[in-house]
């Protein structure tokens, strides 16, 4: 039996009750929902929307029930470490390594360059053949050089340089300075050492790899009132799609008409090529300005905080590739098979109750590594690090890479939404590469962000080079399109090795596990003080939720290509009410 939207309606309340979708829809000029506490925080807005947000300023920091990274501090102090570990293994191991060259040449020259030496002879002197006295005479040999005869027949020896002279050339020999050599060995060794200790630090002390690598966290997202809302929302898009499909003649073909027709009616089933879903996206489907306005402050207060808090990452490094609302339906599509999402990071908010079975499993696939096996590898129960099945309003965060699967619900329905959101270094659509300020401890230096880096200039290449193929008659396209990415089947498969390495690394490396970060009785204060600190002060620099959706990015982080769900809608996408 399936349950509709209508049997899931929140119990009626005066204060805290949230208008039905169509209420909502007639009262567009209504202050956004959530917004009662804001009314007097407007002016105080006016004196402080010029101040930035200061990094983590989290307004949940006190309902956290764990200890997360202070990434700036952790960050520096790593840093210190590194430039420790480089003057210790770079400079002063080398030092300590080095030695004098055994020169015997050297040395012989210093022997030659002694003007004198000393020794010690005994003397007997005998009278009449007994011995009367016994001497020591100490005899000092002087160079010389050969003596001048002079006219008169007397010889002139050469003058002697006196002898402070000979010791000032002594002093002056032994003030030369030592020179020492490090071997070629003892250099490699260095380099050799240095290197480990920078990858172990990295991997291993890094509070972008420590902690958050292979977690799963949950947090509060929605209430329950909002979650009916969204849902509503939700059918009520659904059934403008239908309505659309019903009055299509010619503008769409018989099979995409077929599917919007069949139950659920309205509801995209073919979007997601290798993973069928049944979802809206909030962009290609018809929600209106006012639905995405709602969302995306809901999203500003507390998601984009929580990530940033979470992640170490900076709010306008936030980009949405695709946010969509999901159901499953016990007698339909009531599952999703093990799978990984596009992007860095994803978010998944549950918005219904009332259904039985459902959640989501999420593996430990160190084994994977190790099968040997003729048949494709799959992933067995026992891998199961964490089964999690949220109260209605709550969100599980999660790296995309980590392997997951949609339980089956048996009875029921089940709304989500979700969303798969990038984590850029550089803003995708600036002409320059302006940076999005992400550290390189969380771009580069982190394995889940280089694993997805790498996967992404990987695909970048690949479409390249069969476009490239495809158009090779046409000189002109071949040249626009060509790069040292796509031309090249060696980089190609570097790209593709250091992602599967990466991912490795991670999987091998770190901790799975589960972890609910508030606590479910605090939900309520929770979500109150998060929207009471994002109206009085708000960052600088938002996350992008919807314009930046469906794109591809080169490996630089650069604008790449758009998926062709966005080529499709690409009027949608130019509307300035996204």
């Amino acid at each position: 039996m399936a349950y509709s939207s209508s049997s899931m309606r929140r119990p009626s309340g005066k204060s805290s009750r949230v208008p039905s979708y169509s209420e909502y829809e007639q009262s567009i000029t209504a202050p956004p929902l959530g917004s009662s506490c804001c009314s007097s925080l407007q002016k105080e807005e006016s004196r402080t929307d010029t101040k930035a947000m200061a990094p983590y300023d989290y307004a949940g920091e006190e309902f956290l029930s764990i200890h997360l990274p202070i990434y700036e501090f952790d960050r520096i102090m790593l840093a210190v470490k590194l430039v420790v570990a480089f003057v210790g293994w770079l400079v002063v191991i080398p030092i300590m390594l080095a030695t004098s060259p055994a020169s015997s040449a050297a040395e012989g020259k210093k022997k030659e360059k002694c003007s004198s030496s000393t020794s010690n002879t005994t003397v007997s002197q005998k009278k009449n053949g007994t011995t009367t006295r016994t001497k020591t005479i100490k005899i000092v040999e002087t160079t010389k050089k050969k003596s001048k005869t002079e006219p008169n027949g007397k010889s002139k020896k050469t003058s002697i340089a006196p002898e402070h002279s000979s010791k000032k050339a002594n002093k002056e020999e032994s003030e030369e300075p030592i020179v020492k050599e490090v071997s070629e060995m003892a250099n490699m060794l260095c380099i050799l050492g240095f290197m480990v200790t920078f990858l172990y630090m990295i991997i291993v002390a890094s509070p972008d790899n420590r902690y958050t690598t292979r977690g799963v966290f949950e947090a509060p997202l929605f209430t329950r009132e909002e979650c009916d809302f969204l849902v509503d929302m939700a059918e009520t898009v659904a059934q403008r799609n239908y309505e659309a499909a019903s009055e299509a003649r010619d503008n769409t073909t018989i099979k995409d008409r077929d599917l919007m027709m069949t139950e659920p009616a309205g509801w995209q089933k073919k979007r997601h090529k290798l993973y069928s879903t049944t979802d809206l996206n909030v962009i290609t489907d018809p929600f209106s300005k006012t639905d995405r306005q709602w969302i995306k402050e809901k999203l500003n207060a507390r998601l984009a905080p929580t990530i940033e808090r979470l992640y170490g990452v900076p709010q306008g490094s936030i980009r949405a590739n695709d946010i969509f609302v999901i159901r499953y339906d016990g007698d339909r599509q009531a599952s999703l098979k093990p799978h990984t999402d596009d992007g860095d990071v994803t978010f998944s908010a549950l918005l219904s109750d009332g259904f039985t079975g459902g959640g989501t499993n999420y593996y430990d696939r160190r084994n994977q590594y190790y099968h040997t096996g003729n048949t494709r590898y799959q992933p067995q129960p026992d891998e199961v690090f964490a089964h999690v099945l949220p109260q209605i309003g709550q969100m599980t965060l999660f790296r995309s890479p980590i392997l997951h699967e949609g339980v089956q619900v048996k009875k029921g329905r089940r709304y989500l939404l979700i969303g798969f959101l990038s984590v850029d270094n550089v803003d995708p659509w600036s002409e320059d590469n302006e940076s999005t300020g992400l550290s390189w401890f969380a771009s580069w230096f982190s394995l889940n962000w280089a694993s997805v880096r790498f996967k992404t200039g990987y695909s970048s290449a690949v479409y390249t080079n069969s476009k490239l193929k495809a158009n090779q008659d046409d000189w002109m396209a071949v040249e626009e399109e060509r790069d040292w990415m796509s031309e090249s089947t060696y980089i190609r498969g570097l790209f593709i090795q250091f992602h599967s390495h990466l991912t490795m690394l991670a999987d091998l490396l770190s901790t799975h596990f589960f972890q609910q970060i508030v606590a479910a009785n605090q939900t309520k204060p929770y979500l109150e003080n998060m929207d009471q600190a994002y109206a009085r002060r708000r960052p600088n620099k938002l996350p992008s939720w919807f314009s930046g959706q469906q794109i591809e990015l080169s490996i630089d982080g650069s604008f790449h290509s758009e998926w062709s769900t966005r080529t499709r809608n690409s009027e949608k996408f130019d509307r300035e009410e996204i």
